[in-house]
Parts: C-alpha cells; structure tokens; sequence
C-alpha cells in the first residue's frame, strides 16, 4: 500500500512539474492521463467466409465519454479485399437484413486500412468484416483494432 501511495505521489508531482514548466492545461492533462481507457477489441488474423461477415460487439462501459475505435486491417484471398463497417445496433440489424443502414465508419471493398474513428458511448458498436459480396472465396484479414474511451 505504501508502495502504490509513493508512486501515486511520485506520478502528481511529475504531472505538477510538467504543467509549471509547459504552461499545459492541468485539467486536460490529468483528465488524459488518469482515466483515458484502451481495451483490445481484436488483434489476430481472422477468417470470413464467402457470403458472410465476421463482427465484434463494443458496448461501452456505463459513465464512458470520447469513444473511439482505433485499428488496421489487411485483407487476402480472392481479389485480396473486405469490406469493414462500424455500426450500432440498427445499422447492424439493416446490415443482416441486406437493407440500407447507417455506419460510423465504411469502407469500399478494399485490400486494407486504418480505422479512426469516434462512436457514442451509450449504445453497443459493432465492428464488422464483410465478405458479403464474395460468392466463392474465403478472406484471411489481419486485424488490430483497440476501444478507448474516457471515464
């Protein structure tokens, strides 16, 4: 316990320091240092078969603020391409449903990319690969993709 209380001090005196010294907003600072979150949502290769898609569900934990999904994406097989949406729950159902839907985030069919982008806090994402389009191949995508938010 003396420990973790001597880091802890030792951590706001350096936070102090830097804030004298660089003239930062102390509350940004503090706010992004102790209570910006990262989890992993995946980090393998992962395979989507033909006419199907392969998604994760995100649901934010409850007082979360400045969501955002981080990630990259390289795809191969076939014509070496996927298609990647962010969605909520009713992009989702549309997405299954082969209806038209919203998304946070969308790509064309493509060989890869990043992924950056800003979601609500207050309801589930999902993060889904499509290999809808494709009828006979199989697609091995290379994923990292992490959730970070604040609370």
């Amino acid at each position: 316990m003396r420990k973790i209380h001597a880091i802890i001090t030792g951590v706001s005196v350096v936070v102090i320091v830097i804030v004298i010294v660089t003239g930062v907003n102390a509350n940004s600072l503090l706010r992004d240092i102790l209570t910006t979150q990262r989890e992993s949502i995946v980090d393998a290769t992962i395979v989507v078969p033909p006419l199907e898609f392969v998604y994760y569900p995100i649901t934010p934990p409850s007082g979360s603020n400045d969501c955002k999904i981080q990630g990259t994406f390289s795809a191969e097989g076939g014509n070496d391409d996927i298609r990647v949406f962010i969605v909520d729950q009713f992009g989702f159902n549309g997405l299954k449903n082969g209806e038209t839907f919203n998304a946070y985030f969308s790509t064309p069919q493509q060989v890869g990319g990043n992924i950056d982008v800003n979601v609500p806090c207050d309801k589930t994402i999902y993060l889904v690969y499509d290999n809808s389009f494709s009828i006979i191949t199989s697609k091995t995508v290379t994923v990292k993709a992490d959730f970070e938010y604040v609370r």
